[in-house]
């Protein structure tokens, strides 16, 4: 009874569990090979980069990198979220929201970025995004973000960069430094409550068993 209890509380406490990292396409670090850097607004170009989800999941918080051209000025970017349509074609997008000063935390991290500005680990909330299983592009867009690409020790395929004034798009090899964090959703997890019944009946059924074999 004793051992039943103990698995129907670390049930319980899993359910509750805090939020998991869902995708990880590699935050950058310095020593790691560069393959050239991208502006965004400020030289018409747009970058996207693809993910893949197994299941259906709360994004909560967005992490990624960026260099500012005009370091220390923080601006406004958008984020926005499109479904892969494959083959370098870009779907419909599905969720965007611009960040404004304050929206979002900026802290200097150790890339040199030479030619271009100081490197900094971006985060923020989504505040409230859910996707399902599937094939997805994300993209930074903004004035001034410069991002430097396959920075990683092994960069996660490819990604696709757009040129505004002639809408032509590029897979380069490489990737944005990014991370996903998040959970699954709550009505997909069982409730405390059902999870207690649940240990209740199994402990009660043992408990017959052996008074049967007694």
């Amino acid at each position: 009874m004793k051992r039943l209890f103990l698995a129907a509380l670390l049930a319980v406490c899993t359910a509750l569990a805090h939020a998991d990292i869902i995708f990880d396409n590699g935050l950058g670090q310095d020593f790691s090979p560069r393959s050239g850097y991208f502006s965004t607004a400020l030289q018409q170009q747009r970058l996207y980069d693809d993910f893949s989800l197994a299941g259906t999941y709360d994004i909560g918080h967005v992490f990624f990198q960026m260099g500012l051209t005009e370091d220390p000025f923080f601006g406004s970017f958008t984020f926005t979220i499109y479904n892969d349509a494959g083959g370098g074609a870009i779907g419909g997008a599905i969720y965007t929201r611009t960040l404004n000063v304050g929206d979002y935390t900026a802290v200097p991290n150790s890339i040199i970025s030479y030619p271009f500005s100081t490197f900094y680990d971006v985060t923020f909330a989504t505040d409230g995004l859910t996707l399902g299983a599937g094939n997805y592009l994300l993209s930074f867009y903004g004035l001034d973000l410069e991002f430097r690409t396959a920075n990683t020790d092994a960069p996660n395929g490819y990604l696709l960069w757009q040129q505004e004034d002639t809408g032509d798009v590029f897979a380069i090899d490489g990737g944005l430094p990014f991370r996903l964090d998040g959970s699954v959703p709550s009505s997909t997890v069982p409730e405390p409550s059902s999870l207690l019944l649940s240990a209740a009946a199994l402990a009660a059924l043992t408990f017959h068993r052996r008074r049967r074999q007694h």
